[in-house]
């Protein structure tokens, strides 16, 4: 697995606040999820993208989640995730350990481990992850975007732009928030957009 710390707003441009802008006036509309994904092609073309906590001191869960060009089949991924390989995933939680500031991560299906990479990513065509994660008091916080079979490799620049969007996870706080997916939303998009701006979000 790379790893890089998210800080800042390096990397960021005119077109990727632009894009992220317009992404936000539709936040809370019918077809979000899908138009999230295609809103940010030109930064991260993922095909599927989910937003969760997860953790051993804390209770999973799924905030949002979508897919575009391809059946939605994030649930299924949870469900998969949930039966058995989110009790022993190492994949983000070894990378976090001690780190206060937000985490790009990337990892391809051949470094997750067996039982993890047979039900969730092979089963389900998933061949690349880029996630931003964030440890905090609740769990692990993590935005991720995913790249299926199908699709070419994210380039180094790909995997870059997931930070322009996923940095915001540093001023989420939806883990005790039960008022459901359209405040996680709001949240992640008005904090991926101060990112892009290079601004703090409150």
């Amino acid at each position: 697995m790379r790893k890089w710390t998210c800080g800042g707003s390096a990397g960021s441009t005119t077109d990727h606040a632009q894009v992220l802008a317009g992404l936000i006036q539709q936040l809370g509309q019918p077809g979000f999820r899908s138009l999230l994904l295609e809103s940010l092609q030109p930064l991260v073309p993922a095909a599927s993208f989910s937003v969760y906590r997860t953790g051993h001191r804390s209770v999973p869960q799924l905030y949002l989640s979508g897919s575009l060009g391809v059946p939605d089949t994030t649930q299924a991924c949870w469900r998969a995730y949930l039966s058995g390989p989110y009790l022993r995933d190492r994949t983000l939680m070894g990378e976090t350990a001690g780190e206060a500031q937000s985490l790009l991560c990337h990892l391809t299906a051949q470094e997750v481990p067996a039982e993890h990479r047979a039900r969730v990513y092979e089963a389900h065509g998933v061949a690349e992850r880029v996630s931003v994660v964030q440890a905090r008091e609740d769990g692990l916080f993590a935005v991720n975007f995913y790249r299926h079979q199908h699709q070419r490799p994210f380039s180094d620049l790909r995997v870059l732009g997931a930070r322009v969007v996923g940095v915001g996870t540093q001023a989420c706080r939806v883990g005790r928030n039960a008022t459901g997916c359209r405040s996680v939303g709001a949240r992640f998009g008005a904090a991926a957009a101060c990112a892009a701006a290079g601004t703090d979000a409150a």
